[in-house]
């Protein structure tokens, strides 16, 4: 690749090793320190046995490390999901990860080859924001609109035609849509009027219309009406209202639906009563836990706790959202959930994380958790310097931040 030292910023990949100063982890390293123009940088870490890291190779990192193929150019957001990520920069989609069933976008082969590298994908359109799931992506246009690609057995990529699909295939909703999110089999869609659609399979009542019915086209859940955000776990799904309302559907073995653990599945929108005296600002959901942002800028968290994702100080499930008391005085804006770790942004770009830790999705450089290990509290990732951390998005076992 093309290197520059003109061109090239004061910021080196994160390398050497973390050290322990008042008990929080710092990065040793100053990537951004002499950054003026808040240039956007990606960093990763953590698993990378895929290419998931997007750094050229497939070995584990334990410390963020840059993502050098695109440091030249900023990066709007990103996106991961199981072993895979991508990204938008300068309006395209960039993928890398698993190759598997054609969720790269990469090609129509069943299962391309694994990408180390961020590649972009042909969507031919300016996009603005991209759903992860398992085996497929949805991404959406500035226009409004839905294309998706990869698995299709259940209708999650919202049209009938099964197989797997390795490039970008229109899907057909009528209305302007704002934002999309992406389970292991099913997809949502939430429109401009806060509508929201959903398709693919609907054994476990994820699609949200009254019944385990799979459907392979967008189907409008008659019950949610001005809805501001959705998310997906693996078998469930969320929707937040703009009154700051949290409703959930679909399986609940772990009580990742908030719901108290009430019934093993829920085929049709219910509200979190637990959240109900409080103002939801933003909500996020791994595979089978979740959490949630007030207004002020509290967080809450709820469902499979095996790895401390939970961040409650214990391993112990949880049925009803609690407030993270270790985060209590410190104003969070924004959070991400990965499979068994978690994340979350506070009001000065700071970043906290907690829960599994096995391949450095802690960030913790050389002191990363032993296999059997995981961390029940949050613990504060420091990059010495000036640099800030904007958005975060968690996989299985990686990380992919937007640094400035």
């Amino acid at each position: 690749m093309f290197r520059s030292s003109l061109l090239r910023p004061a910021l080196t990949a994160l390398t050497s090793a973390t050290a322990i100063v008042g008990g929080v982890f710092l990065v040793q390293n100053n990537p951004a320190s002499c950054n003026k123009d808040k240039h956007k940088f990606l960093y990763s870490w953590g698993s990378n046995c895929f290419g998931q890291l997007g750094l050229g190779g497939e070995k584990n990192q334990i410390s963020p490390q840059l993502i050098e193929h695109l440091e030249h150019q900023s990066a709007t957001s990103v996106f991961a999901r199981d072993n895979n990520s991508a990204t938008i920069v300068n309006n395209k989609v960039w993928t890398f990860g698993s190759g598997a069933h054609g969720i790269l976008g990469h090609g129509n082969s069943m299962d391309q080859p694994n990408q180390s590298a961020p590649r972009v994908v042909k969507l031919n359109k300016d996009a603005t924001s991209v759903a992860v799931g398992t085996f497929h992506m949805l991404a959406l246009t500035a226009g409004g609109k839905v294309f998706s690609w990869g698995r299709n057995n259940a209708g999650q990529l919202g049209f009938e035609m099964s197989g797997s699909h390795g490039e970008p295939q229109a899907v057909d909703i009528k209305e302007d849509v704002i934002a999309l999110a992406a389970g292991r089999q099913h997809s949502l869609a939430l429109t401009k009027q806060g509508q929201v659609y959903s398709f693919g399979n609907g054994r476990d009542g994820q699609l949200g219309n009254g019944d385990k019915t799979t459907r392979k086209t967008p189907t409008l859940i008659n019950e949610l009406k001005d809805v501001i955000s959705i998310a997906c776990g693996r078998d469930s799904s969320f929707a937040l209202t703009k009154e700051g309302k949290l409703y959930s559907w679909g399986r609940d073995d772990y009580g990742q639906l908030a719901q108290g653990r009430s019934q093993r599945f829920t085929t049709r929108p219910r509200l979190v009563e637990s959240l109900n005296n409080e103002k939801i600002a933003s909500i996020a959901f791994g595979e089978y836990h979740g959490v949630a942002v007030t207004d002020d800028g509290r967080i809450f968290s709820w469902g499979k706790n095996a790895s401390g994702q939970c961040g409650n100080g214990t391993t112990n499930n949880v049925s009803q959202p609690i407030q993270i008391e270790a985060l209590e005085g410190i104003v969070i804006k924004s959070a991400a959930c990965g499979n068994a770790h978690t994340a979350a942004i506070t009001v000065d770009n700071e970043l906290w994380k907690w829960g599994s830790g096995r391949s450095g999705e802690l960030g913790r450089g050389s002191a990363v958790e032993s296999n059997a290990a995981y961390r029940a509290t949050p613990l504060k990732v420091k990059f010495v310097g000036d640099q800030k951390v904007v958005q975060i998005a968690l996989g299985n076992e990686h990380c992919v931040a937007i640094i400035e």
